[in-house]
């Protein structure tokens, strides 16, 4: 007979993260809710015990894992805090999930490795004032000049954006060819040209920041492309749609 329940080792897993969130987090949520900040220093900590590789191969610093075990850790950090398994999740899945499947190993090295130690936090650029989940009507452009690109563009309601250390940037470098034209970008956030233009208020959610982006003339390198030129559209729809299950986690 098929069996629906949790095996031995999801349920050991889930009960450790259910540990963490009542010891860790559940004491300093009105605290944080109040100060609107998502707490890094419980990120890290997460990074430490394994539970942001949940669903990666070891070989990248991952723990393994299957999608319930994910969406198991978005779920018990949503019962003591929904803004932070907000955040946690656009790390895990939108800021990494990409890394991973499209990626160099340059790229996974640098990158994903170090988010799923806790080391470095990422966000997702695609929705813009004027285009939510509908990543063809975005307007950021990305001109190739000499060996790299000039991103120039704003970007809405990114969650992590104003806190991450690195971002991955959905632009067109064919604006000829709608949805199709677009390609990904990994970028640091330190990369001049790249600013938050405000952290954006909201009435719930609060420990999970969100911003407004502003990229002007922001130059990268032809290595910071992810993917090949112009995979953008369906990465963003791959990585959106996984992300349904999940989100429903919490």
């Amino acid at each position: 007979m098929l069996g629906f329940g949790l095996s031995e080792e999801q349920e050991s897993f889930r009960l450790a993260v259910r540990s963490f969130a009542e010891r860790e987090l559940g004491p300093r949520v009105e605290e944080l809710e109040a100060s609107e900040t998502f707490p890094k220093d419980l990120f890290r900590q997460l990074g430490r015990l394994g539970h942001l590789g949940v669903g990666y191969p070891e070989e990248y610093g991952g723990s393994g894992g299957d999608m319930v075990m994910r969406c198991l850790l978005i779920e018990e950090l949503a019962r003591v805090n929904c803004g932070f398994a907000a955040a946690l999740l656009a790390h895990v899945g939108l800021g990494c999930l990409p890394v991973f499947r499209f990626g160099t190993e340059e790229q996974k090295q640098r990158y994903l490795v170090a988010a799923i130690r806790g080391e470095k936090l990422g966000s997702f650029g695609l929705s813009e004032p004027n285009s939510g989940s509908d990543a063809a009507s975005i307007r950021t452009t990305a001109e190739r000049r000499g060996d790299g690109y000039v991103i120039n563009g704003t970007k809405m309601f990114i969650t992590n954006g104003n806190i991450a250390d690195y971002c991955l940037v959905a632009a067109y470098t064919d604006r000829t060819k709608r949805g199709t034209g677009i390609s990904m970008f990994i970028v640091d956030t330190d990369t001049p040209g790249f600013s938050v233009s405000r952290k954006l208020r909201k009435t719930g959610h609060h420990t999970s920041e969100t911003a407004a982006l502003t990229f002007e003339d922001m130059k990268v390198p032809a290595s910071a492309l992810l993917g090949g030129v112009e995979g953008g559209f369906k990465q963003v729809t791959g990585t959106l749609e996984g992300g349904r299950i999940t989100h429903a986690a919490r």
